[in-house]
């Protein structure tokens, strides 16, 4: 029907980065959904990244570059977005801002398994995988890829979403060799 946005499920997963070195931004994700490139990465260059997925809305990654663009750090960008967003338990956000502070949510309603990861200079968020590992990998090669700031993954901070029977924890990732 025209005029009638239908909710996408994009199950995905995704980084959203900054290295310091060179000042560059970047957004890598992959789904099973064609195209996806068109919905879940936002960049803006000397502002910050955003990554948008699950339940996805195009206004967040839109809305939140202006916030970090207005000087609102990731954490604050990401407690503006999510207060002002009645479905953000369906959601999924990583940001990183100029300074390469990084923020993520895991709504409790989307996809299991689901969870992310933040680090120095990034976030790593996904949905529908087969389990943490699937982050930690990501995070692990973003941390000894070259032009990065020397990282280490158990620096970063873990939280795994709200599975359906409630339970909520975190775990630390294991230290890089």
């Amino acid at each position: 029907m025209r005029g009638t946005l239908l909710p996408l499920n994009l199950n995905t997963f995704s980084i959203v980065a900054y290295d310091p070195a060179s000042g560059r931004f970047g957004v890598g994700t992959s789904t099973k959904v064609p195209a996806v490139g068109a919905l879940v990465p936002y960049v803006r260059a000397g502002v910050g990244a955003i990554a948008t997925q699950a339940r996805v809305n195009p206004l967040l990654g839109c809305d939140g570059l202006d916030l970090l663009g207005e000087g609102h750090d990731a954490e604050e960008t990401l407690r503006i977005l999510l207060g002002s967003d009645p479905e953000a338990e369906r959601r999924q956000l990583g940001i990183v801002d100029s300074l390469g502070n990084a923020a993520a949510h895991t709504g409790a309603l989307t996809d299991p398994w689901r969870g992310h990861l933040t680090g120095e200079g990034y976030a790593v968020t996904g949905n529908l995988l087969v389990g943490e590992e699937v982050l930690i990998a990501m995070a692990g090669a973003f941390e000894v890829s070259e032009g990065s700031r020397s990282r280490s993954a158990s620096s970063g901070r873990w939280r795994r979403g709200r599975r359906p029977v409630g339970t909520n924890g975190g775990v630390r990732a294991p230290r890089s060799a």
